[in-house]
């Protein structure tokens, strides 16, 4: 981290879930907004979710028909961001 200290940590399923459903509802209620990069609008057009046991989604690289890493990019680093982080969250 910039003037920080920096650490690693794992993402279990339950965290994927978990900042799936975070970024969705952020989306939904205006706390987040797409502000037209390239690279996160194509990885939206092919998106495609999975279903996770007891009925949560995630993305799913594995269906989706192009690249959706950007996406999954930030998805995780908006929700380690909120489980994990500081004050503020600059992408």
């Amino acid at each position: 981290a910039i003037g920080g200290t920096s650490r690693l940590e794992v993402l279990d399923a339950g965290d994927v879930a978990d900042f799936y459903a975070q970024m969705i509802d952020a989306l939904a209620t205006g706390q987040y907004r797409h502000t037209g990069q390239a690279e996160v609008t194509a990885a939206l057009d092919v998106a495609c979710e999975r279903m996770l046991p007891g009925g949560r989604k995630a993305l799913d690289r594995r269906t989706s028909s192009g690249d959706i890493t950007p996406l999954v990019s930030l998805v995780n680093a908006a929700g380690a961001h909120r489980k994990w982080g500081g004050s503020t969250f600059v992408f």
